[in-house]
């Protein structure tokens, strides 16, 4: 003879990352003469809010039969959060180690459609209150001054190939700085939901022991000679930049006698082209008076041919010879006069 019964329970599941479950428990049971078998199935359903649907379904299976005993569990974790924090260590002596704590907030994986949009991130301390936030397009703000705050840096990307982060570096950390430190970031998503993320680190800020200064003090003495060194070639290096200068400095003063040199050459050069145009200038008039001269001359020159041709023309007709040569010679005197 067989029989089935079914039995249905149903809880509510809360945990630390704040991703509310529903838990659906099904116990089966059957048997007959030979044997007893009873299967329990477990369904855990995770959301993303209380009033969204199921984002991941995972299903746990235990699975017992009698006589023999047989047990098979699978149990499945929660989805990693988006937003992250971290810090450089979670326990820091005091007054010795520094710490620097980082808000990320990560791109999803490849292939994933992203439906939300980051506009803020905040690093929050449990009592000291707000530490640094970061707005969407806007630089990051330090909300905390002091002599240990030493830097604080972090951006908001659009795209979905970057990580966007805050983050924030001390130094000399004091123990009233221990406690919780909290990273929030808002979230903007497409159908118009605004949430809110947390993730927290707990900081131990301790006293250091005897051991820790003693190590601290020999690593200050190892550091001492280094730097002890560095200023050793450091002294070397500005010794022999100082003799490349002091060579660099004579040889800009023979460049600059050289260039005094130079430019006196240049004057003298100066002052025979100027000799020289004045030269040219007084043959270029020399020749002008030259050029004139000789176009009286020319002029004079066929006025006594003009005059020879007459008298020659007049001895011709007259016969008188000795008249034609007196007025020849009279003619080439005063040509020779003129000139």
């Amino acid at each position: 003879m067989h029989y089935r019964n079914i039995n249905c329970q149903t809880a509510n599941l809360h945990f630390i990352s704040e991703f509310p479950a529903r838990l659906v428990t099904t116990t089966t049971s059957s048997s007959t003469p030979e044997t007893t078998t009873k299967i329990l199935s477990t369904k855990i359903e995770w959301y993303t809010s209380t009033t969204a649907q199921p984002k991941i379904k995972t299903t746990s299976t235990v699975t017992m039969k009698q006589p023999m005993t047989t047990t098979t569990v699978n149990i499945s974790s929660p989805p990693e959060s988006r937003l992250q924090i971290y810090g450089s260590s979670e326990i820091i002596q005091e007054l010795i180690e520094p710490l620097t704590i980082k808000c990320l907030y990560k791109t999803l994986i490849q292939g994933e459609r992203d439906t939300s949009a980051l506009q803020s991130l905040y690093l929050l301390h449990e009592t000291n209150g707000v530490i640094a936030y970061i707005n969407k397009q806007q630089p990051v703000i330090a909300t905390i001054q002091g002599d240990n705050f030493k830097n604080v840096e972090g951006e908001i990307f659009d795209n979905e190939s970057k990580d966007s982060y805050l983050q924030v570096t001390w130094n000399d950390l004091k123990r009233s700085e221990s406690g919780k430190y909290f990273c929030e970031a808002y979230v903007n998503h497409s159908d118009g939901r605004f949430d809110k993320m947390n993730e927290m680190l707990t900081i131990i800020v301790k006293s250091p022991t005897f051991d820790d200064l003693v190590k601290v003090i020999q690593k200050l003495q190892r550091q001492a000679e280094v730097d002890k060194e560095t200023v050793r070639e450091n002294q070397h290096k500005i010794k022999t930049i100082q003799e490349d200068l002091d060579t660099k400095q004579q040889d800009i003063i023979s460049l600059k006698e050289d260039m005094n040199t130079t430019k006196q050459d240049i004057m003298s050069i100066k002052e025979d082209l100027d000799t020289k145009s004045q030269n040219i200038l007084s043959i270029r008039e020399n020749f002008d008076t030259n050029k004139h001269n000789m176009i009286i001359f020319q002029d004079n020159l066929t006025m006594t041919v003009a005059n020879l041709s007459a008298a020659l023309m007049e001895v011709e007709n007259s016969g008188k010879v000795f008249t034609f040569y007196i007025i020849s010679l009279y003619s080439l005197c005063e040509a020779y006069i003129l000139n």
